[in-house]
């Protein structure tokens, strides 16, 4: 009985973590593919005399984006609040 519950729970882990790692992948694969299409869309629609500040706009909004997402995760212990805020902000950019 004991074995049989250990069994399931590993089980139960293992699909979390797999879920999980899933998850991360298609948010790095929409997140990086996004990092590289929007600065070549803004730098296509800006006018000439604006096309530096408007990706120079974006790179800052991207490093603020991670910047609250590294300060907000790291003053609380909860694993899973850390990994939805981390989706979150990935989903939100």
């Amino acid at each position: 009985m004991y074995l049989e519950s250990v069994k399931h729970a590993f089980f139960k882990l293992s699909m979390c973590v797999l879920d999980i790692f899933f998850l991360f992948m298609i948010l790095f694969s929409i997140t990086g593919t996004v990092t590289v299409v929007v600065p070549l869309y803004i730098a296509e629609i800006s006018p000439t005399n604006l096309r530096g500040a408007m990706g120079t706009c974006h790179q800052l909004m991207v490093t603020i984006g991670i910047l609250l997402g590294q300060v907000g995760v790291t003053f609380n212990d909860n694993i899973m609040y850390q990994l939805r805020m981390c989706s979150l902000l990935k989903i939100v950019m």
